[in-house]
């Protein structure tokens, strides 16, 4: 006799980056279940978004998500001492300032 095996894949997390949303827009897309975190870029294209799971416990990190005009942006939480994010890279954005953002941003957390 066969037998059915479900697998359950419970999600705490999902980033998206390329979201192509801006402010005026970003409440509309949002998912069941899920609380939204997003950072838009001032022109409208790119973009990154975290969807936490609403039985997660976490607190937005405004103080290291930043808006790198063409270099990219990201947005980080933080839950049970450790700090999560979505980051996006332009393909035409300088590597270097990328680089050197990481390194300020991994270096400025306490």
């Amino acid at each position: 006799m066969p037998s059915l095996f479900v697998i359950l894949i419970f999600l705490f997390l999902i980033g998206i980056s390329e979201t192509w949303l801006h402010k005026d827009i970003s409440d509309y897309y949002t998912l069941e279940n899920y609380n939204s975190v997003h950072r838009c870029r001032e022109c409208k294209i790119d973009g990154v978004t975290l969807y936490v799971n609403n039985y997660l416990e976490y607190t937005e990190r405004p103080d290291i998500d930043l808006c790198l005009g063409m270099s990219g942006e990201a947005v980080f939480i933080e839950t049970n001492c450790t700090i999560i994010g979505c980051i996006n890279e332009p393909p035409n954005s300088k590597i270097s300032d990328f680089i050197s953002y990481l390194t300020n941003t991994v270096n400025s957390v306490p």
